[in-house]
């Protein structure tokens, strides 16, 4: 990466940022070729039932397996970025209904 674009990106152009465990991702796999572990820049442990499903939910991640011709490639967790929208409809909703419900005992 040029020195630029890591400054642009606020980090240090004296090092090298992909040989810091911190700054990429480290992917630990268990014994049968699962991704297990997820670390550095973010963190994630997966959890597995017998069948070898992902058993970890989240509202900012959902599990994704990619398999090509039925045989799998990855396992992973797609990160949700705009994750606090899932409250927009609901709280709307809660608005919508408690202003019923003044309007209602208003005009009694």
């Amino acid at each position: 990466m040029l020195d630029g674009w890591k400054v642009l990106w606020g980090m240090n152009p004296l090092i090298n940022n992909s040989a810091q465990p911190s700054e990429r991702h480290n992917y630990i796999y268990d014994g049968t070729g699962r991704l297990e572990t997820d670390s550095g820049i973010e963190n994630e442990a997966f959890s597995f039932d017998a069948e070898g499903n992902i058993q970890l939910a989240s509202l900012r991640s959902f599990p994704f397996r990619l398999q090509i011709d039925d045989e799998p490639i990855a396992d992973s967790r797609v990160k949700v970025e705009n994750w606090p929208l899932v409250f927009l409809l609901p709280g709307i909703l809660l608005i919508v209904l408690a202003g019923l419900i003044f309007l209602v005992l208003q005009f009694r």
